[in-house]
């Protein structure tokens, strides 16, 4: 009850008024997420929780969006070109195929992730062949992010405390080099550094693996 009550009060104050709308479905699940995260061997700090919830806050705008708009996340116009591309017959009719774009609380896409994540939850591939269920479906939408945490996340970063890498792998283009980055890690960053100091107020949070600009 009273880590509700602390992170209830710390997204009222950080999420813009256009997603306070999703509070009450935030409000429901926080205490089942933390409990059922933060027994997961994928965390093992304070320090690595507040990244999970920096990172979801950051690719859910707040909590007030569950799937990413089509080429969003493909860093480029060329990259969405090729994509809308490949979406296409050799007509030029929309080709209608599987779209398996960003969804859930902490975006999972492509369809080889759909498949995965599908057979890992629920022994199918229901994900797979329904991937709009991770945006419906509230509860799929957190245990979607806290599967791509544990296995690919988590994993990469171990027992690290650098917040930039967990970027680096989540969104690469919005790292250009250990020394030079985009304003969107910036902004991720700084999400982080407010979450970090209710979760772990004596850690100082650090950016390592994609370093904000200094601007």
């Amino acid at each position: 009850m009273i880590l509700k009550f602390i992170l209830s009060t710390f997204l009222i104050s950080f999420i813009s008024a256009q997603s306070r709308a999703n509070m009450t479905e935030s409000g429901q699940v926080n205490k089942m997420i933390f409990d059922s995260v933060a027994s997961s061997p994928a965390f093992i700090s304070r320090t690595q929780l507040a990244m999970y919830f920096a990172q979801i806050l950051y690719e859910t705008n707040g909590l007030s969006i569950n799937q990413a708009m089509p080429c969003s996340r493909l860093g480029s116009r060329s990259a969405c070109s090729d994509y809308i591309a490949k979406r296409v017959n050799n007509t030029g009719a929309y080709c209608g195929c599987t779209d398996y774009r960003g969804r859930g609380r902490l975006m999972v896409e492509d369809a080889d992730t759909y498949k995965s994540v599908s057979n890992a939850l629920f022994n199918n591939d229901i994900l797979f062949e329904h991937p709009d269920h991770v945006q419906k479906y509230p509860q799929v939408a957190w245990a979607t992010a806290a599967w791509n945490w544990a296995t690919n996340v988590g994993a990469l970063i171990g027992s690290s405390d650098a917040f930039g890498l967990t970027t680096k792998f989540l969104r690469p283009n919005d790292c250009y080099s250990n020394t030079e980055t985009s304003d969107e890690s910036s902004t991720a960053f700084n999400i982080y550094q407010q979450v970090l100091s209710i979760f772990d107020p004596d850690r100082v949070a650090n950016p390592a693996g994609c370093v904000p600009n200094r601007k």
